[in-house]
């Protein structure tokens, strides 16, 4: 699965992409923890988590074929 980075998340992590290993679907929550395994300088980090261009909560199940995107908070004037 290729989870997207972007802003200061792809700058942390020093790519616009992490590719996942996964086998079948799994809950966001679960995700996030292997996202911060293959990638440590995430974990702490404040980031929303979408799929196929929508926010999902910690418990949607991630299908191996959906698009997924970290996206950092935004702030602005």
């Amino acid at each position: 699965m290729k989870v997207l980075l972007f802003a200061g998340l792809k700058q942390k992590v020093g790519r616009e992409f992490i590719d996942i290993p996964v086998e079948q679907s799994l809950e966001v929550s679960a995700l996030r923890e292997n996202i911060e395994e293959i990638a440590p300088t995430l974990n702490g980090e404040v980031y929303m988590v979408a799929v196929n261009e929508n926010f999902v909560r910690a418990d949607y199940q991630v299908q191996k074929e959906d698009t997924v995107a970290l996206i950092p908070p935004v702030s602005g004037g």
